[in-house]
């Protein structure tokens, strides 16, 4: 939640940062036991920190890849379903 807050911070729009923490406080992520049980939770996490070395090197295309691919895990496989079929222009 902190990675995803930071991130959010950097808009500069603490209304959306205020939106997004009050929906985040009131769901849970799903996955994430199946994700510890697989072992596969560590290895997810660390797309975090190749965004962040993304951003860094001020790679935006890569930054855009990598948040899609991370948006697309997130509706996929970290909530118990198939990875939803697209490119990395879309969703």
């Amino acid at each position: 939640m902190a990675f995803h807050l930071g991130l959010l911070r950097r808009t500069g729009n603490d209304t959306l940062v205020d939106i997004i923490s009050d929906l985040r406080a009131q769901t849970r992520q799903f996955g994430l036991r199946e994700l510890i049980a697989a072992g596969t939770l560590p290895d997810n996490a660390r797309e975090h920190m190749t965004i962040v070395d993304h951003i860094a090197d001020r790679d935006p295309e890569a930054v855009r890849s990598l948040l899609t691919r991370h948006i697309r895990h997130a509706m996929g496989v970290w909530a118990g379903h198939e990875e939803p079929e697209g490119t990395d222009d879309g969703i």
